[in-house]
């Protein structure tokens, strides 16, 4: 799913990346509700994040005039409170994307 989500996320298509994300973290969180298993999800939604702050998804303005460079840092910080809200540590790589999508 890692490498999915990743190429997702470069190319623009972050519906799909969002629905891989979803199964990967279904399937994960229904076998096991262990924080190491959970921690597992840490790598793919970082490719997530390392791909929506790429270069290739900075092209273009948003509708509402917002950068599509701004409008992509707020997803990846949305993505940051998915992670917590399902418990998944965000790690220092996570922490590393961020402050490089700066």
């Amino acid at each position: 799913y890692t490498c999915m989500v990743g190429a997702f996320a470069r190319n623009n298509k972050t519906r799909q990346a969002r629905k891989m994300i979803g199964y990967a973290t279904e399937m994960i969180l229904s076998s096991s509700s262990s924080q190491r298993r959970r921690n597992t999800l840490t790598p793919t939604f970082n490719a997530f994040i390392s791909g929506i702050l790429t270069e290739n998804s900075n092209s273009g303005t948003e509708s509402t005039g917002q950068s599509s460079h701004a409008a992509n840092v707020l997803e990846a910080l949305e993505i940051v409170q998915e992670m917590q809200d399902l418990n998944i540590s965000p790690n220092v790589v996570t922490v590393t994307l961020l402050i490089d999508g700066l």
